[in-house]
């Protein structure tokens, strides 16, 4: 019995992860484009509540870690890059 409990460990261990994995990065049709042409505009509300002004900002910050591209706010839908 012993012998059965080390072998399943070991297949286990071996297996395991590989059935675990996930794929959470995917390449397929329907990707968007984060920056284009080295821009990256956030579309923002002058009249949107602080909450989101706060997250918008937030998610600026992290577009520029990602992409070394600072992002600009646009007020005006027709004007976002």
């Amino acid at each position: 019995m012993r012998i059965k409990t080390i072998i399943f460990f070991c297949l286990f261990v071996l297996f395991g992860k590989t059935f675990a994995a996930e794929n959470f990065v995917d390449f397929s049709s329907g990707d968007w484009q984060l920056a284009k042409d080295g821009k990256i505009s956030i579309y923002v509300s002058k009249t949107d509540e602080r909450g989101v002004m706060k997250a918008a900002k937030n998610l600026c910050q992290d577009l520029l870690k990602v992409t070394g591209i600072a992002p600009q706010f646009v007020d005006n839908a027709s004007n976002a890059t």
